[in-house]
């Protein structure tokens, strides 16, 4: 963890970019962690955009992204709840929202979780707390932005939001 995010944090932009299908990424990701899922008993699922979004991106470093907030979902998720991967297409931007009903996070310690080694006063699992540190450098390489908020159509839980800008993204 700590080396990738030295190498995330050493430059400030992505190293190579590539036009990448969006919705390709999201599905590998997924495809990954489905193994996680099923030995915890969790529904995993993607929501792809019909329309295929492609987008000018650190393809690499993208993953990376997705495979940490896939398994921070699956961590704080308890067996028979569901996490969810759903790909938007807008016009100014291709949003990416992930989402459980696992524990969430408390609104105040919201923007601490994006500190180095910073952890969750309700965490009970392992880790080093670089995940979202490594989220938040490669998102702002891709001069994209992340929210966290309650995932109210569960009732609990937490949707993370990661707005990639179509205009920065260009080759």
């Amino acid at each position: 963890q700590m080396l990738i995010l030295a190498r995330q944090e050493a430059t400030l932009e992505p190293a190579t970019r590539q036009l990448s299908s969006i919705n390709a990424l999201v599905s590998h990701a997924v495809q990954t962690q489905q193994g996680l899922a099923v030995q915890q008993q969790i529904h995993l699922e993607a929501e792809l955009s019909f329309d295929e979004p492609q987008l000018a991106v650190n393809a690499s470093s993208l993953e990376i992204l997705l495979r940490n907030l896939i398994e921070n979902a699956l961590k704080h998720t308890p067996a028979g709840g569901s996490v969810r991967i759903a790909v938007q297409n807008e016009a100014e931007a291709v949003v990416l929202r992930i989402s459980d009903n696992g524990c969430g996070i408390d609104p105040v310690e919201r923007e601490r979780v994006f500190g180095r080694f910073y952890r969750a006063a309700n965490n009970q699992h392992s880790g080093t707390g670089l995940g979202l540190a490594i989220v938040k450098s490669i998102a702002e390489q891709h001069h994209a932005s992340i929210q966290l908020a309650d995932n109210l159509l569960e009732g609990q839980g937490l949707v993370v939001v990661v707005r990639i800008p179509k205009y920065i993204n260009k080759i």
